[in-house]
C-alpha cells in the first residue's frame, strides 16, 4: 500500500513539473514574440468578474456625531427606554431614547400658566378704562379732599380754638345745671310728684308679689317656665319705671354736672394752648399726623386718577 501511495506522489510531482515547463515556455515566447513582433499569444475571451480589494488601518469616523445627555430635573426625570446601542446605524427622525416627561409636562404647564397671567396683565394694562374706573377713581379723589379738610380744621381748632365759643359752650352748661337742679328740687316738693311716686311703687309690689311666688314654686314644665319669665319682665318693667321716676331728676343733675366740668376744662386748655398737658399735647400730635396721612391718601388719589387719563407707561409695559 505504501509503494502505491509513493508511486503516486512521484507522478504527479513529474506532472506538476512538465506542467510548469510548458506554463513558462508559453510564457517566454509570448514575452519574445511582442519584443521582436514574430510571436503572438492568442487566449479565449472569458466572462467573468474581477475584484479589488484594498486592506488599510485607521479610525473611521462618523460625518455627523452628537453626544447625548439626558439630565435630571428636580431629580424626577429618568430614562424610560433606550432603543439603540453603540456602533447601530441610525437614521434622521429615528427615536433613540424615551425619558419620562412628568416633570417637563409640570414645567410646561407652569409656564403656560405664567404666560396667560402676564397676557392679562398686560391686556389690562393697554385697556382704556371703564367709565366705572374712572367714577370711583373721582371718588376716591373727592373722598380724599373732604378727609384732608376735615384733618386741617381738627388741627386749625387745636391751634387756635375760638375761646368766644368755648366760653358759650360754658355758659349754656351752667344753665343746664341749674335748670337740672331745680327740676330734681321741684319734684322733691311737688306733692303731684310724690303721689306719682307712690302710685309707681304700689304698680311694682303687684308683679313683685307674683314673681316671688312663681319662684318658690317647685315646677319644671315648659309652661312653669313660661309664666315665670314673663311674671319677670313685668317685674323689671315696674321697677324700670319706678327708678326712672325717683332718680332721673338726680341723674340729670349728674349729667349736667359732668357738661359743664368738661365744658370749662376745653376752655381752660384752650386759653393755656395745646401743649399745657400731656393729653393735649398727644392730641396735637394725633391732629398733625391725622393731617398727614390725609395729605398722602389725597397725592395717591390723584395719581391714580392721572394715570387713568395717561394709560400705561412704558417701564409697566416692558415689564408685563
Amino acid at each position: 500500500m505504501r509503494q502505491v501511495v509513493r508511486w503516486t506522489v512521484i507522478f504527479l510531482s513529474i506532472g506538476l513539473l512538465a506542467a510548469g515547463g510548458y506554463w513558462y515556455y508559453r510564457l517566454r515566447a509570448a514575452t519574445t514574440g511582442g519584443e521582436s513582433g514574430t510571436y503572438t499569444q492568442v487566449v479565449t475571451v472569458q466572462q467573468g468578474s474581477l475584484s479589488s480589494t484594498v486592506t488599510v488601518v485607521g479610525q473611521v469616523e462618523a460625518i455627523q456625531h452628537s453626544q447625548l445627555t439626558f439630565s435630571r430635573m428636580s431629580g424626577s426625570a429618568r430614562l424610560q427606554t433606550l432603543e439603540v446601542r453603540a456602533g447601530h446605524v441610525v437614521t434622521a427622525g429615528q427615536v433613540l431614547a424615551t425619558i419620562d416627561a412628568t416633570p417637563y409636562q409640570q414645567t410646561y404647564e407652569q409656564a403656560l400658566s405664567d404666560l396667560r397671567a402676564a397676557e392679562e396683565a398686560l391686556a389690562t394694562l393697554t385697556a382704556p378704562p371703564t367709565s366705572l374706573q374712572i367714577a370711583q377713581a373721582d371718588l376716591a379723589v373727592t373722598k380724599a379732599e373732604v378727609q384732608l379738610r376735615q384733618a386741617q380744621d381738627a388741627l386749625e381748632a387745636l391751634l387756635h380754638p375760638d375761646i368766644a365759643d368755648l366760653e358759650a359752650d360754658v355758659a349754656a352748661a351752667e344753665s343746664a345745671l341749674a335748670k337740672a337742679r331745680a327740676e330734681l328740687l321741684s319734684r322733691q316738693q311737688d306733692t303731684a310728684a310724690k303721689d306719682q311716686l307712690a302710685r309707681l311703687i304700689t304698680a311694682e309690689a303687684t308683679p313683685t308679689a307674683l314673681y316671688n311666688r312663681l319662684a318658690a314654686e317647685t315646677y319644671s314644665d315648659a309652661y312653669y317656665q313660661d309664666r315665670l319669665e314673663l311674671a319677670y319682665n313685668r317685674m323689671m318693667d315696674a321697677q324700670d319705671s319706678r327708678v326712672t321716676n325717683q332718680l332721673q331728676a338726680q341723674i340729670n343733675v349728674r349729667k349736667a354736672e359732668r357738661t359743664l366740668a368738661e365744658a370749662r376744662t376745653a376752655l381752660a386748655e384752650a386759653q393755656a394752648g395745646p401743649d399745657s398737658t400731656p393729653a393735649g399735647a398727644l392730641a396735637l400730635a394725633k391732629a398733625r399726623l391725622a393731617v398727614q396721612e390725609a395729605e398722602v391718601a389725597l397725592l395717591e388719589a390723584q395719581q391714580t386718577r392721572t394715570r387713568l387719563d395717561a394709560g400705561p407707561d412704558a417701564a409697566e409695559l416692558a415689564a408685563a
